[in-house]
């Protein structure tokens, strides 16, 4: 399975996360990130249902001759009431919820409600598949499967970027 952390969106601190769409430099980023994807012949390409997510998944669609799929499972940690925060700030934020998973420690939603609904909706993904989602619940989905701590994993991500997972059906 290959995990695609969405291309870069255009920050607006008036606006929740959620709703933010891809920034022009995004966008374009999206061509190396379609060749790149194309070379494993995905079968799917599903995609979380926030706008700079379907956004990627729209823009890579084509050039993989494949439909794009949204779920809404595959959509970040619900956080729409911690608001921008600063870098160092968010980070922390990050690393309280996977260190904490069981409980809600920031924004809405605990890391193991979230990833329970994650799971549920890559579940019997035929292979190949191209899901298309967010940093944190890349992080927290990918980590265990590819020998990595959530938080580490995290901070290492690029805008876009790509995490190939083993499949386990």
């Amino acid at each position: 399975m290959l995990l695609v952390r969405h291309s870069a969106p255009e920050l607006d601190p008036s606006a929740p996360s959620e709703e933010w769409r891809l920034s022009e430099d995004g966008r374009r980023r999206c061509g190396p990130l379609a060749e790149r994807l194309a070379r494993y012949e995905p079968r799917v390409l599903l995609s979380s249902s926030e706008p700079k997510a379907r956004e990627t998944a729209e823009l890579v669609a084509p050039a993989l001759g494949l439909e794009m799929q949204v779920s809404d499972g595959l959509r970040e940690t619900a956080r729409r009431t911690v608001g921008w925060l600063a870098p160092e700030d968010l980070d922390r934020g990050i690393r309280e919820l996977v260190e904490r998973p069981g409980e809600v420690v920031f924004g809405e939603e605990s890391a193991a409600a979230a990833l329970a609904r994650f799971e549920a909706a890559v579940a019997g993904l035929p292979e190949p598949a191209v899901v298309v989602t967010h940093g944190t619940m890349l992080s927290l989905y990918a980590a265990p499967r590819i020998g990595r701590e959530p938080h580490e994993l995290w901070r290492s991500l690029e805008l876009p970027d790509v995490v190939e997972v083993p499949w386990s059906s």
